[in-house]
């Protein structure tokens, strides 16, 4: 079985090209308002539904509450279920070992770090019968007046392999990212 792994990686990345588009759009919003939320004429108000909006850490133990889910977020597409806005917690579709993976850059998001991490995993489906690659990103935004903080999360799918056919963990260190298109749960070939 693969090994699972959740890799950080420096900022300046998301702008050298290991992100997409939207992820460098999200990332520069972050960076030019210093973490604050960005108010409702914001650019980013139309790409919402791309992204899931978290509350901040609580519980060193657990990934943070979801207070919403974007219809296309990656999550969302993931875990369906998870998108029905009748679902009072979405962070329960999610494996528990999959949340425990995850919650140390979550822990560093809620106190203001935004990240840029690639995750490897088995424990996101359910019953862990698929092995994704996936990159994230996490924006702690503050609210102006409240000082309450939220974490925007993007989230891209870099790779999908059924666990019979994972591959050995390579040195993320020289990290190239496969492009698979988010309408679709599919292998793409290494670009090497």
């Amino acid at each position: 079985m693969k090994e699972n792994y959740v890799q950080n990686l420096p900022l300046e990345h998301v702008e050298q090209g290991c992100s997409d588009s939207l992820g460098v759009f999200f990332y520069r919003i972050w960076k030019e308002t210093g973490g604050r939320m960005p108010g409702e004429n914001s650019p980013i108000v139309e790409y919402l539904p791309k992204l899931v909006i978290l509350k901040t850490i609580h519980s060193l133990e657990d990934s943070p509450d979801i207070l919403f889910v974007g219809e296309e977020s990656l999550f969302a597409k993931l875990l369906p279920q998870a998108a029905d806005p009748r679902n009072a917690q979405p962070r329960l579709e999610i494996e528990p070992e999959y949340r425990r993976q995850v919650r140390e850059s979550y822990i560093q998001a809620s106190k203001g770090a935004a990240r840029f991490d690639v995750i490897g995993s088995n424990y996101l489906l359910p019953g862990g019968i698929e092995w994704l690659n996936i990159e994230r990103i996490l924006l702690p935004f503050t609210a102006p007046e409240s000082g309450l903080r939220w974490i925007y999360c993007y989230s891209m799918l870099r790779e999908v392999r059924k666990t019979k056919d994972q591959p050995n963990q390579k040195d993320l260190s020289d990290y190239s990212p496969l492009y698979a298109g988010l309408d679709q749960l599919l292998l793409a070939p290494d670009p090497r």
